[in-house]
């Protein structure tokens, strides 16, 4: 037996151990030793250079971190992968998804653009504009199909179409800002993607670059990493907590400085009766969105 192959084998077997232990699905990578979380249910294997690749790479950059888009540091993830290397702005929308898939590929003859779907099973999604705008909504329009019917995403006919002609699609349409869960339903929105080929690499066409997307379940743990430091915070201002570094977590560099571990400090800083008050409601709002958002994946 080549005695080389045997790390590898152990190690392939050790990663079997652990993904039955941990419960989730990943893929181990025996050569880098690294476990590769899989971020989605649907994630499929595409041939490398195809176009279902680079969608997925874009798609995964969304939702690699809960600000996606927001963050400067994360541009460069995104610049490759579409026609102009730029992506759009999607200050007034954003989904929240429980999961997605890459199917149905097809290939324009004329033009040799391939068009494929992207399906997402959308749960929420937070929304908001600007009331001056002489826009219905202030969306970024995008091609969407629901059920049979294909929409532009920035229409009033496509957000009566999830929402019905209701209260929140009036909310909606008013640019009112706000989370707004998606009829159980009306989630499977399908997005079809114009891919173009340019110099021998697939490129995402900007007029079908995906809306910006997260998963719900970052949405949640956000909202509870928040709660923490507010009930860690207040967990000291009333003794049952010694000042560490979870209490401290929110405040910047110099202001822990300036009052270290220093009891008294501290109190005189975070601890005045109104702060504490102000904790403990930000406590009950974001336990709140939790169980709202939780029901969401739930259902």
């Amino acid at each position: 037996m080549n005695n080389t192959k045997i790390p590898v084998i152990l190690l392939l077997f050790i990663c079997f151990f652990l993904m039955l232990l941990a419960g989730n699905v990943s893929i181990c990578d025996a050569k880098s030793n690294k476990n590769k979380q899989q971020h989605s249910k649907d994630y499929k294997k595409f041939p490398d250079g195809s176009p279902e690749v680079v969608l997925t790479a874009f798609v995964e950059a969304d939702l690699g971190d809960l600000y996606n888009r927001d963050n400067d540091d994360r541009y460069p993830l995104w610049w490759n992968l579409t026609e102009r290397g730029g992506i759009p702005e999607d200050g007034y929308l954003k989904l929240y998804i429980y999961s997605y898939s890459i199917t149905n590929k097809s290939i324009d003859k004329q033009s040799g653009d391939a068009i494929i779907n992207l399906v997402m099973d959308v749960r929420a999604i937070w929304a908001s504009g600007n009331p001056t705008d002489s826009n219905v909504i202030s969306w970024r329009g995008v091609p969407v199909n629901i059920g049979n019917t294909k929409y532009s995403s920035q229409t009033k006919q496509f957000v009566e179409a999830v929402f019905g002609k209701t209260e929140i699609a009036n909310r909606i349409l008013n640019k009112e800002i706000g989370y707004y869960p998606v009829p159980k339903d009306k989630r499977k929105w399908v997005f079809p993607v114009r891919m173009v080929n340019k110099k021998g690499k697939w490129l995402i066409a900007m007029e079908s670059v995906p809306l910006e997307t997260s998963y719900l379940s970052s949405k949640i743990d956000w909202y509870k990493e928040e709660r923490n430091k507010e009930i860690a915070i207040n967990d000291v201002c009333n003794g049952m907590r010694k000042i560490d570094s979870h209490s401290m977590k929110p405040y910047t560099d110099d202001v822990k400085k300036k009052n270290g571990s220093n009891p008294q400090k501290f109190k005189d800083k975070f601890c005045k009766e109104d702060d504490i008050k102000a904790r403990e409601n930000n406590v009950k709002e974001y336990t709140d969105a939790i169980l709202q958002f939780e029901s969401l994946i739930k259902d």
